[in-house]
């Protein structure tokens, strides 16, 4: 027990030594059952993650399977083939047969930033939930832990994975807040249904699972960092303002336009290139000033 979780659930850097912290987990086996191994894992995971986006840092540590397996249920084009003796009971990293590293992190880098909707399976186990039901836990907001690592749990983050709109989320310091201890974290995890996702915060069902709010791009790319590989300023689109009235006008055409298109008989809902058409159309929305585009939330 002791090799698995200090080599593979909590792998560190070190390539022979084990911490021997976890042994106080297996004092009394019948316990061992209990603990949110899951939860732990995550927070481990998560931690490393953010670690390894120091220049400085060289490799990361966690449960690297756990990682390389939820890369390849979302994205198609990195996942290789599927292992076609795949039984849903079987362990979801049994699904995919492996495939030859990539070596240039360039090329990767690009591939990311290239990503289209289609590209990005949004809802990868909604065809496992015979086997493993969805579980209410999943949509819990706040810190997880891991000893004394802590780290923010946000699902109304990735709303599209539930089957949900994505939406421009709360200030993350209104459910998680900076200052909670360890203890208090703790007390929070074991009365969770208090931090579940409400259906009023889950919002509407998305129509395709790519669906977005008005306004959500426009504060994504205001917060974020939208592409891995630098390009010049000078290079990206600007966002349309509301008192571009030009600007406006040429995208209540181009929606138009696509809003008959896809009305069409000869356009398939279910197409990708219905698909395609419809999440282009979600992009003429500009958000007006001082509404939800404008949310400084990070």
């Amino acid at each position: 027990l002791l090799l698995l979780v200090g080599t593979i659930i909590f792998s560190n850097k070190a390539k022979n030594n084990v911490d021997l912290t976890y042994l106080k987990y297996f004092i009394d086996l019948d316990q061992v059952h209990t603990y949110a191994w899951g939860a732990a894992a995550l927070a481990f995971l998560y931690r490393e993650l953010t670690n390894a986006t120091i220049p400085s840092y060289k490799y990361v540590a966690g449960y690297m399977t756990l990682l390389q397996t939820w890369i390849y249920n979302y994205f198609v084009d990195i996942r290789g083939s599927l292992d076609t003796q795949y039984e849903q009971q079987y362990p979801r990293a049994t699904k995919y047969d492996p495939t030859k590293g990539q070596s240039s992190q360039m090329a990767m880098r690009k591939m990311m930033d290239q990503l289209l909707p289609h590209d990005i399976t949004w809802t990868p186990y909604k065809d496992h939930r015979d086997v493993c039901p969805f579980k209410d836990i999943t949509l819990y907001s706040d810190w997880i832990g891991c000893g004394p690592i802590k780290v923010r749990y946000l699902p109304e983050r990735v709303l599209r994975q539930f089957g949900y709109m994505e939406t421009i989320p709360r200030h993350p310091d209104s459910t998680a807040n900076i200052l909670d201890t360890v203890y208090r974290i703790d007390q929070h995890w074991l009365n969770y249904t208090d931090r579940v996702l409400t259906y009023d915060m889950l919002g509407s069902r998305s129509t395709i699972p790519s669906d977005i709010a008005p306004g959500y791009m426009s504060w994504y790319f205001r917060i974020s960092h939208p592409y891995i590989v630098c390009i010049s300023t000078s290079l990206m689109q600007p966002m349309p303002v509301e008192s571009d009235a030009a600007m406006l006008g040429i995208l209540a055409s181009i929606r138009y336009i696509l809003n008959s298109v896809m009305h069409k008989d000869e356009v398939p809902n279910d197409s990708r290139v219905y698909n395609e058409f419809k999440y282009a159309y979600t992009l003429t929305f500009v958000p007006n000033q001082g509404g939800p585009g404008s949310s400084s939330q990070s």
